[in-house]
């Protein structure tokens, strides 16, 4: 199958270096459009329907973020790439949450470019797969024609099998199968050479379709390289787990291979095959989350706690912590990902942008803050690198709380190379501003900081509340005042920075024990 991708980018010379920078051809894809505004690339979608579109963010009179704004339509879903040169984070932000499959700044290099567009390409053919499916009932011969165009045998013979299977059982019900090698079997195959890995899933996926169909609970649909599909026939109330944990089991006994299953939702009626086919790849996809050796399509129907409200306050105290050298900032990461899970349970790429999107936005604050050298870009590329080789959340969860294990010293040992004399700014100024309405803006630029995280900064650096300390600067100087002048009460307000005498009277008395005039009257006498 040849599939169609457009490339668009305000400026033509872009758009003939993304043609030339990767080979189309060599990946099944024909280039059918180029485009150098947002309009004109809408016009060409409308006219060519791609597949895949790859484009820049920023353009003339329609933005890429609006064309994708613009599509799933009328049944056409097209997968988006976007290459911009713009690095602020709210545009990846926005990108990735729109459904985008990647993000890739400028210059790309032809390695990341075909890497995001193998990844479509993935997600492309499970959802042409899954479209096999979408069938009406007088369409169930065709769509078994299709699933079976260029494979073992014709589509009519399929659909014969399946009837004759589902006409033995007394009022049957159906449930999509989809198995697959366990991650540990996949890791041990890919050390042999490739024709021993193809025998060894060959082998495993025939001993368990031959122990499924002799037995009459599953009729074979198709497989791949990586997955074996059936369509599941029982009884009402034929326990279905425990048949596929059986099937498992032999093929484990015979083979040596243990294989894992997504099990789909029961249906009664065949125009509902499609929902539970579907349901059985998400189903074996859930592994990423879980990884029990059965997983069932109904165990994503669980009530979600977090909301992005939450997710966002989650990861604003992961910088919290850092900023106030806490011991909790492994915790305050570990939350984030509960975040994460939650939002995005069976859903593996929206995890995994989710995290992306966490890590960046944290790491971007901490240079904004000067608390990391050298490269944004780089030190995300490679956290990226180590987080997409995790096969389980789980997994991912480990790598990265190593990944700020490592970073957290590297950020403590730049904040004590600038902190003594930004301290000692912040604290001078303070001292001799004292009578003064001070800025939190004003000592936020002093410390290099921003303002949202000046507090933390400052209690991280002293110890204490940064007002804490101003009103302690300010009642040692009214002390002074109240012991060695004859100003009035409200004068020595005014001097020290008070505008209002009684919140000065209420600090002093917090400080002193009593007010100003009886402090002055006791130790006087």
């Amino acid at each position: 199958m040849m599939w169609r991708v457009l490339l668009a980018d305000d400026e033509a010379v872009i758009v003939k270096g993304l043609r030339r920078l990767i080979d189309w051809e060599a990946l099944d894809i024909e280039v059918v459009g180029e485009a150098i505004d947002g309009e004109q690339a809408l016009a060409l979608m409308e006219r060519s329907r791609p597949d895949l579109v790859v484009s820049d963010i920023r353009m003339p009179r329609l933005s890429g973020l609006d064309v994708m704004a613009r599509f799933p339509r009328d049944g056409y879903a097209p997968k988006f790439i976007f290459v911009s040169g713009y690095g602020e984070f709210e545009y990846a932000r926005q990108a990735l949450a729109g459904g985008a499959v990647d993000y890739l700044l400028k210059p790309v290099s032809a390695g990341a470019l075909e890497k995001a567009v193998r990844k479509a390409l993935g997600l492309m053919e499970h959802s042409s797969a899954d479209a096999l499916f979408r069938q009406s009932f007088g369409q169930v011969q065709e769509f078994f024609a299709q699933l079976t165009a260029n494979r073992e045998f014709a589509g009519s013979e399929l659909y014969d099998k399946f009837m004759a299977m589902a006409g033995a059982k007394q009022a049957p019900v159906f449930r999509g199968l989809c198995l697959g090698l366990c991650q540990e079997d996949e890791r041990r195959l890919s050390g042999l050479p490739y024709e021993r890995q193809l025998l060894q899933r060959f082998m495993a996926f025939n001993t368990a379709r031959e122990w499924l169909e002799r037995a009459g609970h599953a009729c074979f649909l198709r497989k791949d390289e990586g997955h074996c599909w059936f369509m599941g026939i029982f009884e009402p109330g034929e326990p279905a787990e425990e048949i596929v944990s059986g099937a498992l089991a032999e093929t484990l006994r015979r083979t040596g291979c243990r294989l894992r299953a997504g099990l789909g939702g029961e249906r009664a009626a065949m125009e509902e095959l499609s929902d539970t086919y579907e349901d059985a790849l998400r189903a074996f996809e859930l592994y990423y989350f879980d990884q029990r050796e059965i997983l069932c399509w109904g165990d994503r129907d669980r009530p979600v706690q977090a909301t992005n409200q939450s997710f966002d306050e989650a990861v604003r105290q992961v910088f919290r912590s850092i900023m106030a050298k806490s011991d909790t900032v492994l915790n305050d990461v570990d939350r984030v990902l509960d975040q994460v899970a939650d939002l995005h349970w069976g859903n593996r790429t929206a995890a995994y942008n989710r995290t992306m999107l966490f890590t960046g936005d944290v790491c971007q604050q901490l240079y904004d803050n000067r608390l990391l050298k050298g490269s944004f870009t780089q030190r995300q590329d490679e956290l990226q690198r180590r987080l997409e080789g995790c096969d389980t959340f789980a997994r991912l969860r480990e790598q990265l709380r190593e990944y700020y294990r490592e970073l957290l010293p590297h950020i403590y040992q730049n904040a004590r190379g600038r902190s003594t004399e930004e301290t000692a700014r912040v604290l001078r100024y303070m001292e001799e501003h004292y009578d003064q309405e001070i800025s939190l803006k004003v000592l936020a630029e002093l410390a290099c900081v921003s303002a949202h995280y000046f507090s933390a900064w400052f209690k991280a650096e002293t110890g204490q509340n940064y007002k804490a300390y101003l009103t302690r600067v300010r009642m040692e100087r009214a002390m002074e005042l109240v012991m060695n002048s004859d100003l009035r009460t409200y004068e020595i307000a005014e001097r020290v920075g008070y505008n209002n005498v009684r919140r000065f009277v209420d600090a002093f008395r917090a400080a002193y024990g009593m007010s100003p005039l009886d402090y002055r009257k006791l130790h006087r006498r």
